[in-house]
C-alpha cells in the first residue's frame, strides 16, 4: 500500500470541495505523517501500528463518504485519467539500479539532502561512506515500498542523469 499515492490522490479529489472536509483531510494527513515520522525515528511498535490503523480507518470513512472510493483503494491503484509510469515512458528502476545511480552520481552531501527531502534520518542509516549509505537508503526505501519515491527524489535533484530518463 503506497500511502503517499493515496494522500496525493485524495488531496486532489478534495482540494476544490467543501473547506471543512479539506480541513479534516489536512488534519488526518498531519497525524499520518507524524505517525510515519515516529516510526522512522523510534521504530515500529504495536502502538504506532495501532494508531496508523485508526488514522487509515478515518481516511477510509472520509474518502468513501465524500469521494465514493476508499482510501485503501487510492493507495493501491491509479485514478481514472492517470497513466501508469510505463505509459508515460518511465522505466521502473529496481533497487540495484537505484543503488548504482546513487553511488555513481551523488556525493555524501547529496545523499544527506536526498534523505532530508524523503524524511529519512541520514545519521540513522548504517554503514560508513557513500556506497554504504546509498545501499542502506535503498534498503530502507525498499522495505517501506518507497522505491518510486526515491527515484522521483533523485530525478528532482539530478535531472541531468540520463539513466533516470531512459
Amino acid at each position: 500500500m503506497n500511502l503517499e499515492c493515496g494522500l496525493d490522490a485524495l488531496k486532489a479529489l478534495l482540494r476544490n470541495g467543501d473547506p471543512d472536509v479539506y480541513l479534516q483531510f489536512t488534519t488526518l494527513e498531519s497525524r499520518l505523517r507524524g505517525n510515519i515520522r515516529d516510526e522512522q525515528a523510534f521504530g515500529s511498535s504495536e502502538s504506532v501500528r495501532s494508531e496508523r490503523a485508526r488514522i487509515i480507518q478515518e481516511f477510509n470513512r472520509l474518502s468513501l463518504h465524500h469521494c465514493g472510493i476508499s482510501f485503501n483503494e487510492l493507495c493501491v491503484r491509479e485514478l481514472p485519467g492517470q497513466r501508469h509510469s510505463a505509459e508515460r515512458g518511465e522505466q521502473p528502476l529496481d533497487y540495484v539500479d537505484l543503488h548504482s545511480l546513487l553511488a555513481k552520481y551523488l556525493d555524501l552531501e547529496d545523499l544527506r539532502t536526498l534523505c532530508f527531502c524523503l524524511g529519512v534520518d541520514f545519521d540513522s542509516l548504517r554503514g560508513e561512506g557513500k556506497a554504504a549509505k546509498a545501499r542502506e537508503l535503498v534498503i530502507y526505501c525498499q522495505s517501506r515500498d518507497r522505491l518510486s519515491e526515491l527515484a522521483r527524489g533523485i530525478r528532482r535533484m539530478r535531472p541531468d542523469i540520463k539513466e533516470l530518463n531512459e
